[in-house]
């Protein structure tokens, strides 16, 4: 098929900079069985549009053949029960292989995924016969597909070794299992979220130094966190003298987080209310209770854990802390930065909190320092600009 004419086919959006793939348009959906992407279309995701969109490419009954493109950094819910789906070339460039994707594909029993995948998701293969073609019983109840183990599925071991060689663990891949222990290769690079959620009877693992990065709630257990999942993201100032983000995210040790914890220490967030909302105050007996207007105020102790998705490394060395902010609960993060030895450097962070069965929404937030007795000071702020969305940390 002539490119002109497979575009006037397809749906898209554009996307971070190239094109997000949507789908086929409704009257050809069962028409067309194969589906080459070109590069020059720089398409960098397959995903559905927001979080109630519908998923990319589900349900063509005919689709056959998938070629994706060089371009591609991310896979998300595409081809769902595509049932006559027999072979996809995937990009060696992909980055992220997210959730859902070729599940219920049932003519879809072997693939090779690129060595390039820094995530994958949960459910990807799910009743499809990837599962079947890929175990044996040789690698300890586990599925492998190339250097990344997918899922285990055998709950009745003490110690799971994970095959030498294997660089990534997709989320979800072994919670809510019984096992105690777990010994990892010095090749593994990435562990996903949940990666073993819930598994109860886990002992601490002593993790290789080859770790880069450690999904959320990896290893939370009915006893907390077994590991801080921690990251540290690099950054760099342009020639406009702007902060630039790094998106690769390193996990750092519990050591580097206590020593950045230090540069936090005296501080209190100062939270502005919104003109048209509200917020109690008199549970804190630190401040004067207050009730709506712009003026509004309360404090709240800095949780640099819960309140941060990664610290910022400039030049090598640990420079400051990236905020972590939701537009929606179910969002992915917006990161905002703070510079340790910076303070007059300003940038954008907006808040939403629920407290006494008030939600609020605010736009303002300093750094406070603290004054006696742990009350915040009324001079040394650290301000931040207004923002133009409200989103919660």
């Amino acid at each position: 098929m002539e490119k002109s004419a497979l575009l006037e086919k397809l749906v898209f959006e554009e996307y971070e900079g190239g094109i997000n793939l949507l789908d086929f348009k409704p009257e050809f959906k069962h028409e067309i069985e194969e589906l080459i992407i070109p590069d020059e279309w720089n398409v960098v995701a397959i995903k559905k549009k927001g979080f109630y969109g519908e998923a990319p490419f589900e349900g063509c009954q005919k689709l056959k053949k998938v070629t994706l493109p060089s371009t591609l950094k991310e896979l998300e819910e595409a081809f769902c029960s595509c049932e006559s789906l027999e072979e996809v070339i995937f990009p060696e460039n992909l980055e992220i292989l997210g959730n859902w994707n070729f599940r219920d594909c049932k003519s879809f029993s072997s693939v090779t995924l690129p060595q390039s995948l820094k995530r994958v998701g949960f459910g990807n293969f799910a009743d499809s016969p990837v599962y079947l073609s890929e175990y044996t019983d040789e690698d300890n109840g586990c599925i492998y597909l190339g250097k990344n183990l997918l899922k285990c599925v055998i709950n009745d071991f003490d110690t799971l070794g994970i095959k030498d060689g294997t660089v990534l663990i997709a989320d979800c891949a072994c919670s809510d299992k019984r096992f105690s222990k777990v010994i990892f290769p010095n090749t593994l690079r990435y562990i996903g979220s949940q990666a073993f959620y819930c598994c109860n009877n886990l002992e601490k693992p002593d993790l290789p130094e080859s770790i880069l990065s450690i999904g959320e709630k990896a290893f939370y257990t009915e006893n907390g966190d077994l590991i801080k999942s921690i990251h540290v993201t690099d950054g760099y100032f342009d020639k406009d003298g702007k902060l630039v983000l790094n998106k690769e995210l390193g996990f750092i040790s519990e050591a580097q987080l206590e020593k950045a914890k230090k540069q936090f220490d005296g501080y209190l967030l100062k939270i502005y209310c919104d003109s048209e909302c509200s917020y109690d105050n008199s549970d804190d007996e630190r401040v004067e209770d207050s009730h709506s207007s712009y003026s509004s105020i309360y404090y709240r102790e800095l949780d640099l854990l819960n309140n941060t998705k990664a610290l910022l490394r400039i030049d090598g060395e640990i420079k400051g802390v990236v905020f972590r902010a939701y537009r929606t609960p179910r969002s992915e993060p917006d990161v905002y930065p703070f510079i340790f030895d910076d303070t007059s450097r300003s940038m954008t962070l907006g808040y939403s909190a629920s407290h006494s069965s008030n939600y609020i929404t605010v736009n303002k937030i300093s750094l406070a320092k603290k004054g006696v007795d742990e009350a915040p000071d009324q001079g040394g702020y650290i301000n931040f600009e207004p923002s133009t969305i409200s989103t919660s940390i």
